[in-house]
Order: structure tokens, then sequence, then C-alpha cells
């Protein structure tokens, strides 16, 4: 008598695969877009890193800060050693602004902010701000506003 051998896969089980697939893909998608926004906050961070430094040589250089560092052309300074800061991070997902606070005619403060560019993946994830005296702040709730339990950039 002769036997047949099956060879291949049944229905079955290349459903059973298919299922497993559509399992751990969702259940790996949503860690995997987290862990994309999170390693995109390095991109504010540096970029408000670089505008703290620039600030504080224009300090060191001039006693104050800039009041218009986004001025194109003409470049405010105090000898000629102010200069322009870019409007977005370095990868383009914030939008970067610095705010100098004068005490008299003296700018003897500055805030520099990088708010989420909106429609990319950035969006929900809140502002973050780095001022003159080191302070870093996250709007970690997305609120608006930097709550006591926001002064740092480290996630808890």
């Amino acid at each position: 008598m002769h036997t047949l051998s099956s060879k291949g896969f049944t229905l079955i089980e290349l459903m059973i695969v298919v299922v497993v697939m559509g399992i751990l893909a969702a259940i790996a998608y949503p860690s995997y877009t987290r862990f994309i926004v999170e390693s995109r906050r390095t991109d504010a961070q540096v970029a408000l890193t670089q505008l703290a430094a620039q600030e504080e040589k224009f300090f060191t250089q001039c006693n104050k800060y800039q009041a218009s560092p986004y001025t194109s052309g003409t470049v405010v300074s105090c000898t000629g050693l102010g200069t322009t800061y870019p409007t977005t991070s370095p990868d383009g997902y914030y939008t970067l602004s610095v705010a100098a606070g004068a005490s008299g005619d003296i700018l003897t403060s500055f805030v520099a902010t990088a708010t989420p560019v909106s429609g990319k993946s950035q969006a929900s994830d809140g502002a973050f701000a780095i001022s003159h005296n080191g302070l870093k702040q996250w709007d970690k709730n997305n609120d608006g506003s930097y709550d006591t339990s926001e002064n740092t950039w480290k996630k808890n």
C-alpha cells in the first residue's frame, strides 16, 4: 500500500501564524511610536541648550542678553558680536523662540522655548524651556503652563 506524505502548511496553521503576527504588531507598534516621540525630545533639548549657550556667550561679551535674536540682516549686538538664531530645531520637530527680560535698559534674563510643530509626531508632547539661570522646564501634561512638578527635562 502506498501512503501520501503531507508537505507544506494547512490553512489553519497559516491563519494561526497571521493572528500571532497581528497580536505582536498590535503590541509593538504603540511601544515603537512612544519610543520615537521620546527620542525626538532630544531635538528640542539640543536646540535649547545651543540657544542658551549662544545667549550666555553674548552676555559674556556684552553684559546683556540679545533683545531680538531673530533679526535678519543687521543683528542686534553691542560690538558686532550678535548672532541670529534658528527658528526651528535641527530636525524640524519644534519651533524655537527666545524672549529677553529687561531691568531698565539692560536685558538681564531670557527664556528660550521649543514648542512642538502641530501636525507632527511631537504635537501632543508639550513644550520645553530653558532660562538664563539654567532652569529647564517641560510641559509634560501639555496644558500650556509649567507646573511645579515640571521643572526638569527628565521623564519621571
